[in-house]
C-alpha cells in the first residue's frame, strides 16, 4: 500500500515490503522504500526487523557484498551516471548484530 510520507515533504510515496507480500523475504526481515518522485529511492530497516529484535541491536552495517563495494560508488551529474541498476535480490548490504547477521536485498 503506498502512501505519501509527510515529514515536511510531499515528494516521496512510503511502501513498505513484508515478508507475506514478498516471495524472496524472509520472516521478520521487514523493509521500507521511500520514493522521489525522480526515482529515487531511500530504502530502511522497518522497525519489526529482527535485526532490531537481537540483543544488542545493529553493531555494523557492510556495504562490501557481492562483486562490489557498495560504499564506493559515486553517482554524478543530472542523469545520474555510474548508478547501479538493482533488482529485487540484489544484496544492498550486511547488517551485523552480535549473533549474527542479515543481507538486506
Amino acid at each position: 500500500m503506498a502512501e505519501f510520507y509527510n515529514s515536511g515533504s510531499r515528494l516521496y510515496l512510503k511502501f513498505a515490503a513484508y515478508e507475506h507480500d514478498c516471495y524472496f523475504m524472509k520472516p521478520e526481515h521487514d523493509q521500507y522504500i521511500y520514493r522521489h518522485l525522480n526515482g529515487l529511492c531511500v530504502i530502511g530497516l522497518a522497525a519489526g526487523h529482527a535485526a532490531f529484535k537481537d540483543e544488542g541491536g545493529v553493531t555494523a552495517v557492510d556495504f562490501n557484498v557481492g562483486k562490489s563495494n557498495r560504499s564506493e560508488i559515486k553517482v554524478t551529474g543530472k542523469r545520474k551516471r555510474n548508478a547501479q541498476h538493482f533488482y529485487s535480490n540484489t544484496a544492498l548490504c550486511k547488517v551485523c548484530t552480535s549473533n549474527t547477521f542479515y543481507i538486506v536485498r
